[in-house]
């Protein structure tokens, strides 16, 4: 088992995986990384999940504006481009991304040890980084959607 990861690699970690469901699954074009972030964007809602290790764990989102989060579920759900969804149904959805990223991070970093998936959740709002707990965030456009992937780590 190697050492655990540090916030940088989970990120990297993220932002490939996002590129590739985003441009495949998701139908969206063309990801591009606009800044990088020591926390997400104010108004921005989205989904988290934590990955837990032995070592400690870390959380992982995806967060956008109402219109982003509405396009990534109808990218997921097959819907057509202004096709009214509910509420509870773009959160539905946009955790499922999350898990679906989440999975694929897993995946991509298990020689660095077990990891174990929590349960998405979807929240309005910006995780607030503290004392003990650092926020990693890439500012991101997916064709014309506006995103940003988070990690929510210990600080060491």
């Amino acid at each position: 088992m190697r050492p655990p990861l540090a916030p940088c690699d989970w990120l990297g970690a993220l932002e490939a995986e996002f590129a590739a469901l985003a441009t495949g699954t998701l139908g969206l074009s063309n990801v591009k990384v606009e800044a990088r972030l020591d926390a997400p964007p104010p108004a921005m809602a989205g989904a988290y999940l934590g990955l837990l290790a032995p070592w400690g764990g870390v959380q992982l989102a995806l967060v956008s504006d109402a219109d982003g989060c509405a396009a990534i579920a109808r990218g997921l759900l097959g819907t057509l481009a202004g096709e009214a969804l509910e509420p509870p149904d773009v959160a539905d959805a946009v955790c499922e991304v999350v898990n679906i990223l989440a999975g694929a991070v897993k995946a991509r970093v298990r020689q660095h040890g077990p990891l174990q998936m929590g349960l998405p959740t979807f929240f309005r709002g910006p995780v607030q980084p503290t004392e003990r707990l650092g926020v990693w965030a890439l500012s991101v456009r997916a064709g014309d959607v506006p995103a940003a992937l988070v990690v929510v780590h210990p600080r060491s």
